[in-house]
């Protein structure tokens, strides 16, 4: 009767970890604690930006065009830098020296599709006969 070798039966991960893994050099935590608030480490853990806003207030950030909201804080950034936070949760921030900004999005990718031009053409004739009664 044949006996599987020991090394056989264990699996990949097994194998690599008998082979490669070391004793550890102290047996104490030596991790620390994090004294950060939630909201510093979310700015941490975040893709950053830096974009250049446009005449019109707006900036290009993947295919699409933010405007910035006009205020007077954002009528100074023309021709400015602003830090965008694009956050895992899928959130986004437009920053200036940490104000946040408000805007609102364009998708440069949006379709018009055929059958909704046809329906305001129909709905366009449907509103002048209205009104001519």
């Amino acid at each position: 009767m044949l006996r599987a070798n020991s090394s056989q039966a264990k699996g990949p991960v097994e194998r690599f970890n008998a082979k490669f893994s070391a004793p550890h050099a102290r047996p104490e935590n030596l991790h620390r604690e994090i004294n950060l608030s939630r909201k510093a480490l979310r700015d941490i853990l975040c893709r950053r930006e830096m974009h250049y806003v446009g005449l019109q207030l707006s900036l290009s950030w993947k295919r699409r065009m933010l405007i910035l909201e006009r205020k007077a804080l954002t009528d100074g950034l023309v021709g400015k830098y602003v830090e965008i936070f694009d956050f895992a949760d899928g959130s986004v921030e437009v920053r200036h020296k940490g104000v946040s900004l408000r805007y609102r999005c364009f998708d440069k990718e949006q379709r018009v599709e055929q059958g909704v031009i046809v329906e305001n053409k129909w709905l366009s004739k449907a509103l002048a006969r209205v009104a001519e009664q």
